[in-house]
C-alpha cells in the first residue's frame, strides 16, 4: 500500500513539474477585462453578512474594497 501511494505522489509530482504555468494567461484576461473576480467565505472577524443592510464587512472585505478603490 505505501508503495502505491508513494508511486502515485511521484507520479503526480511529475505531472506538475511539467505542467505549464498558466497565471499569465488569467494576469493578461484580468488586464484585458479591467476587472478582476473575488470571492470569500464568511468566516469570524474577517468577513460576515450585516443582517441590517445585507452587505458583507470584516478585514477582507476592506482590504478588497480598498484594492478595488485603486485606480
Amino acid at each position: 500500500m505505501f508503495r502505491k501511494l508513494t508511486a502515485a505522489v511521484t507520479a503526480l509530482c511529475a505531472l506538475l513539474a511539467v505542467t505549464p504555468a498558466t497565471a499569465s494567461d488569467t494576469f493578461d484576461r484580468i488586464m484585458s477585462e479591467n476587472r478582476i473576480v473575488v470571492g470569500a467565505a464568511p468566516w469570524n472577524g474577517f468577513v460576515a453578512k450585516n443582517p441590517t443592510t445585507g452587505e458583507f464587512e470584516g478585514l477582507i472585505v476592506d482590504d478588497i474594497r480598498k484594492m478595488t478603490s485603486r485606480r
